[in-house]
């Protein structure tokens, strides 16, 4: 998760995917491209580490050095280890459905991939840049951080199959400075699936 300036929505984040996963791996750093100083410089850290204190997940946070946003998110999937599975989830997103079937799912299977739900835009669409990973050493993104690499070329995230999980922003988050051209991106996102579907 990462989590630069995001104080005002970080703790009802946190609050939505612990005790579902075993470990929860915020990292803090400012991308390229993006104004300010080159960690949070809000309360971000004060609230993981004190919501960390007493959460049901292992929950840590962790400081990168300025870097592009595929970069960071290639380095940030080494802190989980080899083998197990990754959740993306952005600071501002809700867990609000995670289905009893997700942990044995994910434990049974060969997948590489899988797609998580989006209730925003439109319901039981799946995400097309995010989802649940299967950790490997070649895992990496692409320079426009929405392809997925691994040894064996590309992972093809938009026809992966769907998993019972449900993910909604938080109230604020469209209200955010950074999130101005947000319903342009919904639009595209809204529009690409509709042409994958037809």
């Amino acid at each position: 998760m990462p989590v630069y300036n995001c104080a005002d929505v970080i703790l009802e984040s946190l609050k939505s995917i612990d005790g579902k996963v075993d470990e929860i791996i915020c990292v803090d750093g400012r991308w390229i491209g993006i104004e300010g100083a080159d960690r949070s410089t809000d309360d971000t850290q004060k609230i993981i580490l004190k919501f960390s204190a007493h959460s049901k997940s292992s929950v840590f946070y962790t400081l990168l050095p300025v870097m592009h946003q595929w970069e960071a998110r290639t380095e940030s999937l080494k802190f989980a280890e080899n083998g197990s599975w990754i959740i993306l989830l952005d600071s501002d997103e809700l867990v609000i459905e995670w289905g009893d079937e997700v942990r044995s799912t994910l434990e049974n299977s060969t997948e590489k991939t899988y797609r998580m739900c989006w209730l925003k835009y439109k319901p039981y669409a799946a995400h097309l840049r995010y989802g649940v990973l299967r950790k490997t050493e070649t895992l990496h993104w692409g320079t426009d951080h929405r392809r997925l690499f691994d040894k064996d070329g590309e992972i093809d995230i938009p026809n992966a199959p769907i998993i019972h999980i449900v993910l909604t922003n938080h109230p604020l988050a469209d209200k955010k400075k950074q999130r101005a051209n947000m319903q342009q991106y919904y639009k595209w996102l809204h529009d690409y699936e509709e042409n994958q579907v037809n």
